[in-house]
């Protein structure tokens, strides 16, 4: 029993890690940043062997509306999710995405 609650907590978030999270998406950090903003300052804050864990709270948090409750915080949510795992992304994937963004203006 003692080791599969070791590996239960190994598979959560820390309380630390849940903080530094959800402070990435308040409503007001939303509301003034961009969304490579967000995603940069969670791909400071979080390393790549975390993702999974990341991910499992960011999908928890986006499926009861009431801890998530403001549209920029679901969509924030949203797009570090597709951040986290898109194709050939580095340590910040937010790259790409200015680049196919400065492609379309031409």
């Amino acid at each position: 029993p003692l080791q599969n609650t070791s590996k239960r907590s190994s598979m959560s978030l820390t309380p630390k890690d849940l903080s530094t999270l959800l402070t990435i998406l308040t409503e007001e950090a939303m509301g003034a940043a961009s969304l490579e903003v967000a995603a940069s300052t969670f791909h400071r804050n979080f390393n790549r062997s975390d993702y999974f864990k990341i991910g499992s709270a960011l999908i928890l948090l986006l499926t009861d509306k009431d801890l998530l409750p403001g549209r920029a915080q679901r969509i924030g949510a949203i797009f570090i999710l597709y951040d986290m795992f898109k194709t050939g992304s580095g340590t910040a994937g937010t790259d790409s995405l200015s680049n196919h963004r400065s492609e379309e203006r031409f």
